[in-house]
């Protein structure tokens, strides 16, 4: 990855990128684009030499943060102003109109999965928010508040949980209520901290937040209770399909395609709480025989494999339980025949 860095730039309002998080420094042939998508003004470059921003042309807005599946963009995004209890949380955007700096964010649509879920997670089920004219903003377009408030709910409801009420205020009624909200703004570190310590997160492991904007897959910021509960991404392969490569299961970055064993029994394990939809598995897949679903019950958790030994090379490989009857070539030898050539290499006379 290599950035494109301007001399005359305000840093601060760059994003920060954790190359190590990315998807492109895991698979040179990731299709992930969502920072790409996501940028109004065209920052972000992606070619087959370059991955990285324009610094010049960057506006700050925050948003390929929020599209980014793995957090490896993080943004100087402000945080909310929290009512006396932090049930209800204020969020304008900077083209509003109105007053002070507490609360004000570049974009609404800055708003992502992760951070909705963090709000989520630290009591607070009321959002309020002022906005400029979003038809006529370049920002508006690929993100959406309210679109993905209402997925989200979706998940809520399914798991009997209490939903988040999006209200739209005018930068009159907003003052008003920034008025009523008598506590202190949050500093970053301390909002995420009591979002870990809460009782909707209570299993997360602590020592992973000890940075303020630690990456978790936001299927981990919920309880999960059912089997069925809505999940935001849903990892599937197709036991027709799979070759047994073990391509996917290698290069998941958050493990929610596993390899495991116990005993004789072999499997592929399915963990969609810890899916982002990075699709790392899709494109690593020769066969086309991984896909992920969006805000769906997970209906697969393992895929049986059977163990065997290639006849022509003799390598251990294995396949899907279904694929057993016909398992006696290893995926090299298929793909080249199992014919071994013998290359003879003779000196040339003097």
């Amino acid at each position: 990855m290599r950035n494109i860095i301007s001399d005359d730039c305000d840093l601060k309002t760059l994003p920060t990128v954790i190359a190590e998080r990315c998807v492109h420094t895991q698979l040179t042939q990731a299709s992930c684009h969502a920072c790409v998508d996501a940028c109004p003004v065209k920052a972000w470059v992606i070619d087959d030499e370059t991955l990285g921003i324009d610094t010049e042309s960057c506006d700050g807005c925050g948003l390929c943060a929020a599209a980014c599946p793995q957090g490896a963009i993080l943004s100087q995004q402000a945080l909310p102003v929290l009512s006396e209890h932090r049930t209800s949380a204020l969020f304008a955007c900077e083209k509003a109109g109105v007053n002070g700096e507490d609360g004000i964010v570049p974009c609404l649509h800055t708003l992502g999965l992760q951070e909705l879920l963090r709000l989520y997670g630290s009591g607070t089920h009321r959002i309020c928010v002022a906005t400029g004219d979003c038809e006529s903003c370049i920002r508006s377009g690929v993100l959406n508040l309210a679109d993905l408030l209402e997925q989200l709910n979706g998940l809520l409801e399914s798991r009997n949980l209490t939903t988040i009420t999006l209200q739209l205020a005018d930068r009159e009624q907003w003052s008003r209520q920034l008025q009523t909200y008598s506590g202190p703004v949050l500093s970053r570190r301390a909002f995420f901290r009591k979002a870990a310590a809460s009782s909707m997160t209570a299993g997360m492991d602590l020592a992973g937040l000890a940075e303020e904007q630690a990456f978790i897959p936001p299927g981990k910021l919920l309880p999960r209770t059912r089997q069925s509960d809505i999940v935001p991404f849903t990892p599937r392969i197709d036991s027709t399909k799979c070759n047994g490569c073990d391509a996917c299961a290698r290069l998941c970055p958050q493990g929610a395609i596993a390899l495991c064993s116990s005993g004789d029994n072999l499997q592929y394990r399915l963990d969609a709480e810890c899916c982002t939809g990075c699709a790392i598995c899709l494109d690593i897949c020769c066969q086309q025989a991984v896909s992920i679903d969006h805000w769906r019950s997970q209906v697969q958790f393992m895929l049986p494999l059977t163990a065997h030994q290639c006849r022509a090379c003799g390598a251990p490989f294995h396949l899907p339980a279904v694929k057993a009857s016909s398992g006696d070539l290893c995926d090299v030898c298929l793909q080249t025949n199992h014919v071994r050539n013998l290359y003879q290499v003779m000196e040339q006379p003097q």
